[in-house]
């Protein structure tokens, strides 16, 4: 025993490998395994073979994804800023060694290429003039192919109908007196405006003011004497303060019209009877129930004109005709009188 802890006592001092005699002799002794290191030789150069193919495999992946790469970036041009999808790593690792991949170049950017945009047709706006001293300064930032609003400047007949429209709003709700005042501006805008004149003269007769009221309807008859509406209100007006005459002048036009109305007969009718031209108030009374026969009053009217033209007879058959239909009680009353006192002349 005292020779073998001699001999490994050598060995630890050496610390080198043994020699053959000295592995022969621990190898008799039981204490050195040769099968042990030669297993270690092997084992060491297998992995020196799996550490090449491993860094062999990593080269090949690297250049593949490199590859694909370069061709990816061949390809892509319509988005030159956008980086390529790197491709999905499939080499699965051996063993426990991690797979380090290498870096890959990133494609160099380029600049988008501008082309020169396509020619439109011409956009076809008024042109307005500018002054020459303008001409170098404010026309140089006009863009034609804008299109160009123009504010459209109303007439006053516009503006007339716009204020008479307010005024209609201010009636309905019973603002009268700013009513008045909108349809004063539309006429003095527009005095042509039959319905804005024929509103305030009416307002005005509400209110007492029957000068005003016959100021505006006379200056309308003469801006327009044809027209119809006008004509009857002013001749209401004059009769009303007792110019039947004058009121009958100013009715005629009307009356020389075809599309006279049947209130406009009657008027002339009672107008008529007022200066006792008895015969000619049956003739307007006659027309006018032509049209419209179920007004009563007409019908007593008509009577009233034949009595005094000494026709009794047809007078009794338009104060029964009269008597017919639905009228007051005084009217009733003066309808029957007369009724009764024709019959016994009749009878």
């Amino acid at each position: 025993m005292s020779l073998i802890n001699q001999m490994l006592r050598d060995l630890d001092a050496r610390r080198g490998p043994a020699s053959n005699v000295e592995t022969a002799a621990l190898q008799g002794m039981g204490l050195a395994d040769r099968h042990d290191d030669e297993q270690r030789i092997v084992l060491r150069r297998a992995g020196w073979g799996i550490g090449l193919i491993l860094a062999g495999l990593l080269i090949q992946q690297a250049y593949q994804a490199w590859s694909q790469q370069r061709g990816s970036q061949e390809a892509v041009v319509t988005a030159p800023m956008m980086l390529p999808a790197i491709p999905k790593r499939t080499m699965e690792p051996v063993h426990s060694t991690p797979v380090i991949p290498l870096p890959v170049p990133l494609p160099e950017k380029t600049s988008p290429t501008h082309t020169a945009p396509e020619p439109q047709p011409a956009l076809v706006n008024e042109v307005h003039t500018l002054p020459p001293a303008m001409e170098g300064t404010a026309q140089a930032a006009v863009d034609t192919s804008l299109p160009r609003f123009v504010k459209k400047t109303l007439t006053p007949a516009q503006i007339a109908q716009r204020r008479f429209d307010r005024a209609q709003s201010l009636l309905t709700t019973g603002q009268i007196r700013a009513a008045a005042d909108e349809l004063l501006a539309a006429l003095e805008l527009d005095p042509t405006l039959v319905e804005a004149r024929l509103q305030l003269s009416t307002l005005y007769l509400h209110k007492g003011r029957t000068d005003r009221a016959r100021q505006l309807l006379d200056e309308g008859h003469r801006i327009s004497p044809d027209n119809t509406d006008i004509a009857i209100s002013y001749s209401r007006l004059l009769a009303d303060q007792g110019e039947y005459l004058q009121a009958l002048k100013i009715l005629d036009a009307g009356l020389q019209s075809r599309s006279v109305g049947a209130d406009t007969l009657a008027l002339a009718a009672s107008l008529h009877y007022k200066l006792k031209q008895f015969s000619a108030s049956s003739t307007r009374y006659r027309e006018a129930l032509a049209r419209r026969p179920e007004q009563a009053v007409w019908w007593m009217g008509l009577g009233l004109s034949l009595e005094h033209d000494q026709q009794s007879g047809e007078a009794l058959a338009a104060y029964r005709r009269a008597n017919e239909a639905s009228l007051d009680t005084a009217l009733k009353d003066f309808i029957n009188g007369r009724i009764a006192a024709l019959s016994g002349w009749t009878d």
